[in-house]
Parts: structure tokens; sequence; C-alpha cells
């Protein structure tokens, strides 16, 4: 028999579990998503999350997790990273308090969806939480997980736009994805990467964008933010050499695909660039007729 989704067919928004050892964090999140519609499950620590998931049916048990970092018997990190192994068609929404946010960025970059900063604020969950829902209903519909990407499972090829100002930094890319099977098309600085873009009249002709931070011109925080802005659809995979955890945690927050720090190796680089091209299949692949 087919499995039914029973969230959906409740007419709720979506099932969201919520882990914390925090009883009073979890009234508030739990309050906060149930008066707008969402059904919400508790867990006070990683084992019954565990527990919730392990005794639920179908493919979804969930349609997406917030979890917290530091609780007793299963740690947060380690929990979260077991959420994005075993379950990664559910997006991950990481709960920290300010010391753990470079910690949540490591995570963001292993698959987390995002993070919320404690005290937890009511403008800043809702949103987070209905851009969790749009991306597990896209996975969806297009009927099948994004598992993590490796060298011998990489799927589909693509074009990818390279924006650094220093030429020998986008030769060795371009000489990388070259050598994977990847269209490259460089610029170099944020304005030219800009103009490129528009050129091509359609931005699902770019399957991901590679960006550098610090170029003359249009910077690259500015071309990032007009990237997100006007194409959201596209994947923006950061290379840097200055790596900064306060512009790390705003990128991930805009929702950038990664974050690279140079030099990258060969096969970092691919497996960040077969995964962002992934993502945007599966967005195409929503509305393919």
């Amino acid at each position: 028999m087919e499995w039914q989704d029973p969230v959906a067919e409740s007419g709720k928004l979506g099932r969201v579990l919520v882990v914390d050892d925090v009883a009073v964090v979890r009234k508030f999140i739990r309050t906060t998503l149930t008066a707008v519609g969402y059904d919400v499950v508790e867990a006070e620590d990683g084992e019954q999350a565990l527990r919730i998931l392990q005794g639920m049916m179908g493919p979804f048990p969930v349609d997406a997790i917030l979890s917290d970092l530091r609780m007793p018997q299963i740690n947060g990190a380690e929990l979260i990273a077991y959420f994005m192994r075993h379950y990664p068609a559910i997006p991950v929404v990481v709960l920290t308090a300010y010391p753990d946010v470079e910690l949540a960025v490591s995570l963001m970059r292993q698959g987390a969806m995002d993070f919320l900063v404690k005290p937890v604020l009511q403008d800043e969950l809702l949103p987070v939480v209905r851009r969790a829902m749009e991306q597990q209903g896209m996975r969806k519909q297009a009927g099948h997980i994004v598992a993590s990407s490796t060298k011998e499972d990489a799927m589909g090829l693509g074009r990818v736009l390279v924006v650094d100002d220093e030429a020998d930094v986008r030769k060795s890319v371009r000489l990388v994805l070259a050598r994977a099977g990847y269209d490259v098309v460089e610029a170099e600085d944020g304005e030219k990467a800009i103009a490129a873009i528009k050129a091509d009249g359609n931005a699902l002709l770019v399957d991901t964008i590679i960006c550098d931070l610090f170029m003359p011109n249009v910077n690259g925080m500015e071309a990032i933010a007009y990237f997100r802005q006007q194409f959201p659809s596209v994947p923006v995979i950061v290379l840097t050499g200055r790596p900064n955890i306060p512009n790390t945690a705003s990128l991930f927050k805009q929702g950038i695909a990664d974050y690279l720090v140079k030099p990258v190796e060969a096969e970092q680089l691919t497996a960040a660039v077969n995964k962002a091209v992934r993502e945007h299949i599966l967005f195409q692949g929503q509305f393919a007729t």
C-alpha cells in the first residue's frame, strides 16, 4: 500500500521535531509554531529524538528538525550529524548559543540548512521554518533524496560561473571543473559576473556560481546578495582567502550552498560543486513538465 503523509492529510503546514533539553525553549517553539498551523513533536535529548524518528512510519517522518547543540546523552553536534547522514532529505536547523556559532557554521557546511541563536525570536523562527518547509516540499515533489555527493556518483554536469579577480585562481578552478566535465564561465569581478549572468537572459543556464569575497568594483558580498535576490534557485559557493566566522554566518543566512577557503583541494571543490548542481537539478525537476 502506498504511504500517505498524515500531516498533509490533516491540513497542517508540516511536522517539526524540536530537540532541546530546556523545557521553556521547547514550549516557546511549540507555541509559536502551532499557532500558525504546524504540528510539533518534542524531544528533550538526542536519545528521545532518535526513538521518535525510528517509531514513525513513512519516508518523511517529519518535515524539519530543530536541534540544540548542547544536551545530555547524545550531544547536539553528534545528533545533527546523524540526522544529516540518515535523514538527508529532512532540513535541519541548528539551535545554538552565541559561543557555538563557529560549530553551527561547520554543521551548515556539512548540510544543516540554517542556525538560530538563542534566545530565538518569533520573527526569526517563522521565516526559517517556512523556508525549511519549502525546501522539504520541493524534495517531496521531486520524488527523490539529495544524497551527499561523491566522485563515483556525481550526476548531471552543468555550467559553473567562477567569479574571482585572481587569474591564477580562475584558471585552477576552471581546470579542475573542466576535468570533471563542467562547462566553466569566468568573470574577474562582481560587476562582470552580474553582466555575464544577465547576458544569458536566463539564470537557469547557470547551474552554480563560485564567488570570491574581496574584489574590485562590485565586491563579493554585494554580488552574492544580488545573486541570491535575483536568482535564488542558483546555488552560490563562496571561495575566499580570508575566512571570517561572522561573515560566514551571515552568508549562510543568505542561503549560500558552501564556503571554501583558498587554496582549495581539487576533490573538495569538485564535491562542493557536485552537491550544488544536484540541488539545482532538483529545483529544476520540480518545474519540469
